[in-house]
């Protein structure tokens, strides 16, 4: 596990959870990790670098009880925000995949604009982008 790999699975894991203690969500937190199996301190090595991360971009904050760190969110997962700055170019190429989408489901409420893109566009995206997996895995599950 790479401090990257850990950053994303903490990520996803404060989406569902306030809190996060190497001691006791350990066992559930690398229950899905299906990469080479790495010495226990070379998992917690990689976890602890990403929750200095996340500290260090202020979305947690660490306390000690009991003799064991407890990584607390500052904020509610849902309030969190980010802002993004995109080029022209990214934003016309959003929207064309976007479009192309909408005007493959005759659905002209969702088309994007490229001037002026929002957060259901990038929603919407990300919609396209699950779509095309899903069918991918489909197909391979057909044996296609």
């Amino acid at each position: 596990m790479t401090v990257f790999d850990a950053s994303i699975k903490l990520y996803a894991w404060f989406s569902e959870n306030d809190s996060f203690c190497f001691d006791t969500d350990e066992e559930k937190f690398l229950k899905s990790d299906k990469r080479k199996k790495q010495s226990r301190r070379e998992q917690a090595s990689a976890i602890n670098c990403a929750l200095k991360d996340l500290e260090s971009l202020n979305l947690i904050a660490c306390s000690r009880v009991e003799d064991k760190d407890v990584w607390v969110l500052k904020k509610s997962f849902e309030t969190m925000t980010q802002n993004i700055e995109l080029s022209a170019e990214t934003c016309l190429s959003m929207t064309q995949i976007i479009n192309g989408f909408c005007e493959m489901l005759g659905n002209d409420k969702d088309l994007a604009d490229p001037t002026s893109i929002k957060e259901g566009d990038i929603k919407n995206l990300v919609y396209c982008c699950a779509y095309l997996m899903d069918s991918k895995n489909k197909g391979e599950n057909l044996g296609q």
